[in-house]
């Protein structure tokens, strides 16, 4: 519904003129420029067309722009009442707001010309000249912020052509630059890429739960661990910080982290950070409950070697009392068993 609405609404809008009125007392020092023009979809009818006006003259002037269709009809202006006060190189942003009902376009599929340069026309509001602007095709559907599915190509060969590649679809940024169409990537979404929800404005990519770190997001033993992650920049740090917490490093955490874990070489260096941080944790931690696991043993053997002496000392001092005897072999018997099942269960 969206690529209809801006195929059928923003496709069919004509002209954007600039109308200029200089403030009383100037001298031909009023010029203006519309340096953007870019639009935002809310919902599937609402659209929203922003225009950014610049005053390149020398003197504090007035002004007001207006939407016309082909037909030079104008359809809105802004401010409705009054005009836009600018000082010499200071611009600002106005803003249209349509809804596919009004205004009402019913035009055919003209594409989008909006005013691009105007000469300075004194101390009247008449325009000297004005230059169109067709938006360029690569742009036509893609203007803004905007999600695209994978394996389409957007942009135009004078300006810059991004693909959708790999992942499940991606959010691409495409503006209007000297007449030609630049698009840039800003993520490769896991899974879907949503234009618009109740909580957000900007297009995102879906949180996808499961994520396995297999081909490229392998670890560097080739383990496949399973993540959380909603793009591809965001699903290469996970998996390279889950790779750090399977390592086995319990000492010289250092070495071994660097050494084996998160020594892969296609890691960049925020990959990099990633395992080692979390290597480091997981060898530190297993460090020190290997250090209190000896010093529990230590106590152990110290208390065993305790008793065993104090029940053998009671074995050779009631040599005339059999029942004595009888229960420091026992004492003894216990002290040994004790031991050993202590260092079976810490090994």
């Amino acid at each position: 519904m969206k690529r209809i609405i801006s195929i059928t609404i923003f496709t069919v809008m004509s002209l954007i003129f600039l109308s200029l009125n200089a403030t009383a007392g100037c001298s031909g020092g009023c010029c203006g420029e519309i340096t953007s023009v870019y639009h935002t979809i809310h919902g599937d009818d609402d659209i929203t067309i922003y225009v950014i006006i610049k005053n390149t003259g020398s003197s504090f002037c007035s002004y007001r722009v207006d939407l016309y269709n082909e037909w030079d009809y104008r359809l809105m202006s802004f401010p409705l009442i009054g005009y836009i006060y600018l000082f010499p190189n200071e611009e600002t942003t106005v803003f249209f707001t349509t809804t596919g009902l009004f205004p009402p376009f019913k035009l055919p599929d003209l594409g989008i010309e909006y005013t691009v340069n105007l000469t300075c026309a004194g101390c009247t509001s008449e325009l000297d000249s004005v230059t169109k602007n067709v938006v360029p095709e690569g742009c036509r559907d893609y203007l803004g912020v905007n999600c695209v599915e994978v394996g389409k190509e957007i942009g135009d060969d004078a300006g810059n052509k991004v693909k959708c590649e790999g992942g499940g679809s991606c959010i691409i940024n495409c503006e209007i630059k000297e007449g030609n169409c630049y698009c840039s990537l800003i993520h490769t979404c896991v899974g879907e890429c949503v234009n618009k929800s109740e909580e957000r404005e900007e297009p995102f990519c879906m949180f996808y739960p499961d994520f396995v770190c297999d081909g490229n997001f392998s670890c560097a033993d080739n383990s496949t661990p399973t993540t959380s992650c909603s793009t591809v920049d965001e699903c290469k740090i996970r998996c390279a910080d889950a790779c750090g917490k399977l390592t086995n490093c319990s000492d010289n955490c250092e070495a071994c982290c660097l050494g084996e874990t998160c020594m892969k070489t296609t890691y960049s260096s925020d990959e990099r950070y990633a395992c080692l941080n979390s290597c480091f944790g997981v060898c530190n931690m297993r460090k020190i409950i290997c250090d209190i696991e000896g010093l529990l043993r230590a106590v152990a053997i110290w208390v065993a070697i305790v008793l065993f002496t104090f029940h053998s000392f009671k074995f050779l001092v009631y040599s005339g009392d059999p029942e004595a005897r009888r229960k420091a072999k026992l004492g003894m018997l216990y002290v040994i068993l004790g031991l050993l099942l202590f260092m079976i269960a810490i090994p």
